[in-house]
């Protein structure tokens, strides 16, 4: 992890689960996926750069 810049808020995120079904509706697997809300993000405020884990 990388120490935020005091000026800057970092983005908040969530967890989103889902559970895939088989055609006869058994369990198949669990999904989770990390995902960045981006509706807090400010304008013009590294638009270009990407982050991942």
């Amino acid at each position: 992890m990388v120490p935020c810049h005091t000026i800057f808020k970092p983005l908040e995120s969530k967890f989103v689960f889902s559970i895939k079904l088989c055609l006869d509706g058994s369990i198949y697997r669990y999904k989770v996926q990390l995902v960045v809300l981006g509706n807090k993000q400010k304008y013009h405020l590294d638009y270009n750069e990407t982050f991942a884990l």
